[in-house]
């Protein structure tokens, strides 16, 4: 792997190649008729627009092709990526669709970038209407939706006379935090959390047929709560691997 290949692209580029290819060929569309206003010369101009071609030739030739797709995955990531922006050559075999160039110049995303950052966007003529028709603003930041990150909690399940309790954990939920009232006088006393979604309740089981109540709550990578899981409760007692569980 090339140590000068590097896809941490900026907040408003998608990841996706497919969809970046789509986000490239609608920016130098938006921004063909402001070239003027950033004082980009025409055939500065005209070479991004040569350049998209090829890499997206590149990109189509990675898609299709059988048989060289090792060398035309070096060719496209090269072509996109490179921070030095090394020259690939193009595999050209019968069997491969050919594409416009047998060499293309690495780093084309990143040529854009720094047109972007080191041009247009300090630019005064740069507002926050064309930022929009660039797609050039980072995504807002907004909070997680709580409502969202509610699905259901799994029925809780015993295994050798404990409590397993299993679900979901949505993005961008890192962790489960559990509460139980046991029915024991104790009233809500945490039961643990963990990294993930299935949580082994290890606490001793009454003598009696008593009601457990499980509380799950999300928290994320810094544990802070995001959300709630649900609420489940289920009978337990000591003999219930002889007389079957109460309850799922």
């Amino acid at each position: 792997m090339n140590p000068n290949l590097n896809r941490s692209l900026p907040a408003y580029m998608p990841r996706k190649e497919a969809l970046l290819i789509i986000w490239i060929e609608q920016f130098l569309n938006a921004l063909k008729p402001m070239i003027a206003l950033f004082q980009i010369e025409a055939q500065d101009f005209e070479a991004y627009e040569d350049g998209f071609a090829v890499i997206k030739d590149a990109y189509n030739c990675h898609i299709h092709s059988k048989g060289v797709a090792e060398a035309d995955t070096r060719y496209k990531d090269l072509g996109f990526y490179d921070r030095n922006h090394l020259t690939a050559i193009a595999p050209r075999l019968e069997t491969a669709i050919i594409p416009s160039s047998s060499s293309l110049e690495g780093g084309y995303v990143w040529r854009l970038v720094e047109l972007i950052d080191g041009e247009i966007l300090p630019s005064t003529n740069c507002t926050e209407d064309i930022k929009r028709q660039l797609q050039i603003l980072p995504p807002s930041k907004t909070a997680p939706d709580l409502i969202s990150l509610s699905p259901d909690l799994y029925e809780p399940k015993f295994t050798g006379g404990e409590v397993v309790l299993k679900g979901h954990l949505p993005k961008p939920a890192k962790y489960w935090y559990i509460v139980v009232d046991r029915n024991d006088g104790q009233g809500t006393v945490e039961a643990g959390w963990v990294a993930g979604a299935k949580f082994t309740d290890h606490h001793e089981l009454p003598d009696k047929p008593t009601t457990w109540t499980y509380t799950v709550e999300l928290q994320d990578k810094n544990r802070t709560p995001i959300g709630k899981v649900g609420v489940v409760s289920v009978t337990v007692w000591k003999g219930i691997a002889d007389q079957g569980p109460e309850g799922k």
